[in-house]
This record gives C-alpha cells, sequence and structure tokens, in this order.
C-alpha cells in the first residue's frame, strides 16, 4: 500500500488545490497570495528609491538629455539604429556606443517629460521595480517556492550595487538590459518546461 505525505510534513510549500489560485502558507497562520507579495515586493523597493524622485539632472544628463536634439524629434528615429548615443550631440565624433532601445526610451521619456527630472527618475524607478518582478517571477517559476522567490527577489531589489543604475537616469542602461535579459530567461524556460509535457 502506498502512503501519501502532505507537501507540509516536509516542509515545502506544494502546489495549490484550490481550484487555481495559489497561496503560499503563512507560519503565523492564514495564507498570503502571490499577487500580495508581488505588492509587498513594489512597495518596499519603491520605498527603498523614493528619493531619488528629488534629484536633478547630473554629470551628462543636462548634455546628453537637454541638449541632444536626437531626443526631441521623432525625425532622429532612424539614427538610433545606424549611430552611436553622443551622434546628437557630437555628429562629427566617431563612438561604438550603440544602444538603439536604450535611446527610443530616452525618447518617449523626453517626449513624456520635457525638461522635469522627477519624470526621468520616476522612470528609473519603473524600470527597477518591473526588473525586481521579472526576478520574482523567474525564480518563482525555477524554484517552485513562493519564499525561494521573495527572498532572492528582495535581494536583487534591495541590493546597494543598483543604485547608480537607478538614480543616475542615464543609468537607466543597465535596468532596461535587466528588463529583456530577464523576459528573454522567461520565456526559455517556461518553454523549456512545455516542451518536457
Amino acid at each position: 500500500m502506498t502512503h501519501h505525505i502532505p507537501a507540509a510534513a516536509h516542509g515545502t510549500h506544494g502546489p495549490a488545490q484550490d481550484g487555481g489560485e495559489s497561496h503560499l502558507e503563512n507560519p503565523f497562520g492564514g495564507n498570503i497570495s502571490t499577487a500580495l507579495l508581488a505588492g509587498f515586493l513594489i512597495l518596499v523597493t519603491f520605498a527603498a528609491y523614493a528619493r531619488t524622485l528629488g534629484f536633478q539632472f547630473v554629470l551628462d544628463d543636462r548634455a546628453w538629455l537637454l541638449e541632444n536634439p536626437a531626443l526631441h524629434s521623432w525625425s532622429y528615429f532612424p539614427d538610433y539604429f545606424t549611430k552611436h548615443v553622443w551622434a546628437g550631440v557630437y555628429p562629427s565624433d566617431v563612438g561604438n556606443y550603440y544602444r538603439p532601445a536604450f535611446m527610443l526610451w530616452m525618447r518617449l521619456n523626453a517626449w513624456a517629460f520635457g525638461g522635469h527630472p522627477a519624470g526621468y527618475h520616476l522612470a528609473a524607478v519603473f524600470l527597477h521595480l518591473l526588473s525586481t518582478l521579472l526576478v520574482f517571477r523567474l525564480a518563482l517559476q525555477i524554484s517552485k517556492d513562493r519564499m525561494v522567490a521573495t527572498v532572492a527577489s528582495l535581494v536583487f531589489g534591495l541590493h546597494p550595487i543598483h543604485i547608480e543604475s537607478v538614480a543616475w537616469i542615464l543609468g537607466s542602461t543597465d535596468p532596461l538590459a535587466t528588463v529583456f535579459l530577464l523576459s528573454s530567461l522567461l520565456c526559455w524556460d517556461k518553454g523549456r518546461e512545455e516542451s518536457r509535457n
């Protein structure tokens, strides 16, 4: 005779059996849904970077954002894919800093926020929040454990190594690339799982 041992007896969190809604057992009683965990991650990470919304333009921000004609007219859009990022400011210079997705992102920022730094900083924080949620989703998809996914995404979201990439407007190249990277990994892992079934 085969004996089935509940997942809780092993100290693990088994798949949800409540009609599709997934929950994490709360050691204090009750359940915490995945949506609430995601909301918690957003609030905590946003709180860590909220002060950046009051920051100003620094370093290359003014020269590259405010004085760059390539970011203030859609007529330059084809150049995003054929020229380096400083071509709008220094058209005669040779460069190899090729970032077409970043150029498009900053063009949208310039269109939406003009000369107001708070908007650019909010957009940078948004990218980091999105990256943190993608870490949560990827860790959850791989580990099947919401606590593991929560801790992993908190470490990612709050780690001080990200401060320059989030607080400095032009540093948003990193979180933007992270969004694409994590999205690609999610799709790859999902496809791998489906191919096994």
